[in-house]
């Protein structure tokens, strides 16, 4: 008996199977969708230059009361918010944020996007499937990049009006919606399956904002067709 004890301890766990799939790198969150319209406000309360003190970030969230857009690309953060009628898109060393979904990211899997899943909502539904095709685990949250051309987008920018209580209706009526022709992006995206209202509205498994490569226009994706050629990143490491 001893032997066998003594054998079995030797030989361990058993060796990872290196064809399983691998989990992608840590999405963390801060607030929650939920929350905010159920206090009817959103103030700033997850300061961003903490977590941008560390390399390699990406994060998206809505700036503090609802007055804007965050995405934070490689530890760049661009801002976009809308001031005498027109959108303005600016990077920034600091912000305050009401809601925050992040991950930390060195390395990314790319995956050509195919012709039938260039539209929204066909992209959304193909997208496990190409994080299984890298080698990730696409049953977790993982963060995702968009690289190509935009055939179409429809984007918006929210901003509340000072004083507002955060209501859907408030939140809908404040959004300053873009609509964009062909032009060349970068968009960052959040995938799960267990997020709805929390960093995904309810009806989506995805969370992404697009940036024009001009930085002249960045908003939040409610639509979009992507041109041929585009390519998906996959957090891998």
């Amino acid at each position: 008996m001893t032997l066998l004890v003594a054998v079995a301890a030797c030989t361990g766990p058993a060796p990872l199977d290196p064809r399983a799939p691998r989990p992608a790198p840590k999405v963390e969150h801060a607030g929650a969708l939920s929350e905010l319209f159920d206090t009817r406000a959103a103030p700033g309360t997850i300061a961003l230059r903490p977590l941008l003190a560390k390399p390699h970030l990406y994060a998206l969230g809505p700036l503090a009361d609802m007055t804007g857009e965050l995405m934070v690309w490689d530890g760049t953060a661009f801002t976009s918010r809308v001031a005498g009628g027109r959108v303005v898109v600016a990077t920034v060393s600091d912000a305050s944020v009401p809601l925050l979904v992040w991950s930390r990211v060195t390395k990314w899997r790319e995956v050509a996007v195919p012709e039938e899943a260039c539209e929204l909502a066909d992209f959304e539904a193909w997208l496990p499937e190409a994080a299984r095709g890298a080698g990730i685990d696409a049953a977790q949250p993982f963060a995702f990049q968009i690289v190509g051309s935009v055939q179409n987008a429809k984007l918006h920018v929210v901003a509340l009006p000072p004083g507002t209580p955060l209501t859907h209706e408030a939140h809908d009526a404040s959004k300053t919606t873009l609509e964009l022709g062909a032009t060349p992006v970068q968009a960052l995206g959040f995938h799960a399956t267990d997020a709805k209202g929390v960093w995904t509205h309810h009806d989506r498994n995805i969370h992404v904002h697009l940036r024009t490569l001009l930085g002249t226009t960045m908003g939040h994706v409610d639509d979009f067709t992507l041109a041929p050629g585009a390519i998906v990143r996959i957090a891998a490491r």
